[in-house]
């Protein structure tokens, strides 16, 4: 009898000691992404045609001759460009390059557009088209010294947009 109110007594101690039942508490979360296709950056060169000696001539943003860059990638997606060179001249220190622009939009049009100041760091944002297209035009002053013998110059530096998705 000893032994069955000890076993019991036992019993009794272990279940006022035993922890109450709890209810779960836990969820779930997954890692998602979408990979996006990859950026392309073309472009035509920005050409300042025919200058005569001791010239100065501007070729806007928006004019013939202005340097153009498309950008293709995923539709419909926001980006961040950025200037990273621009030349100081045209291959010649008597061709010095200034007063740099540009216009940026989503459609290939530089209507109604305004020109804004750009230099080495400049960054602005858009986003692509539904066809994953953007466009931006490049413009620039170039002086032309009375000493620079004729010629066909190219900079050695080259106008560079670099894109990245936002």
């Amino acid at each position: 009898m000893r032994t069955t109110l000890s076993i019991a007594l036992a019993l009794v101690v272990a279940g006022s000691l035993a922890s109450p039942a709890q209810a779960q508490n836990s969820g779930n979360i997954f890692a998602t992404a979408t990979v996006l296709s990859s950026i392309s950056v073309t472009g035509n060169n920005l050409d300042f045609g025919n200058v005569a000696q001791g010239q100065i001539k501007t070729v806007a943003p928006d004019a013939a001759g202005a340097g153009n860059f498309t950008v293709l990638g995923q539709s419909a997606t926001p980006v961040v460009l950025s200037v990273t060179s621009l030349p100081a001249d045209v291959n010649h220190a008597g061709l010095p390059l200034s007063a740099w622009q540009y216009m940026h939009a989503d459609v290939n049009s530089t209507g109604g557009l305004s020109a804004a100041a750009v230099a080495v760091g400049s960054t602005f944002t858009g986003t692509l088209d539904a066809s994953g297209n953007y466009y931006v035009w490049v413009g620039a002053t170039l002086s032309a010294g009375a000493a620079v013998p004729a010629g066909s110059y190219t900079s050695t530096t080259p106008i560079t947009l670099q894109v990245v998705y936002q």
